[in-house]
């Protein structure tokens, strides 16, 4: 995966040629600067990579063991698709509050749902099989 390109092909110091690659050394014409017939070729290869990222968090009140607060920012693959969205969710248990704000990164439309987390049911690991 990337792509392929081919530079100039040049003489061995290095002046630019108007000759083929496939040329073979025998059939060669000297450089019009120099007169040699070594030739230099040069190619070069590239990709892209994407990083991609998300951040999870829990927030506490002292002690306690189960968080008041909970939440993702971040890029999210969407199984069923195949596809990387842009995804926020916060559950606020101190507040009864479940919100969700997901951006489509093929189409840039966005998508965004708020509710009292005791109304949140049937999402996730809570599913009905």
């Amino acid at each position: 995966m990337g792509t392929v390109s081919f530079g100039p092909v040049q003489c061995s110091n290095r002046h630019p040629l108007e000759q083929a690659m496939n040329v073979p050394p025998e059939l060669r014409k000297p450089c019009p600067e120099c007169g040699s017939t070594a030739r230099l070729y040069s190619l070069s290869r590239g990709s892209t990579i994407v990083v991609r990222g998300m951040r999870k968090f829990k927030a506490f009140h002292g002690a306690e063991t189960k968080p008041f607060l909970l939440g993702k920012v971040g890029d999210d693959l969407f199984r069923k698709t195949g596809l990387w969205n842009r995804i926020e969710r916060w559950f606020d248990r101190a507040h009864d509050w479940y919100e969700e704000c997901i951006v489509y990164r093929d189409t840039g439309h966005s998508m965004s749902k708020g509710e009292p987390l005791s109304q949140h049911r049937g999402y996730g690991s809570a599913k009905r099989k």
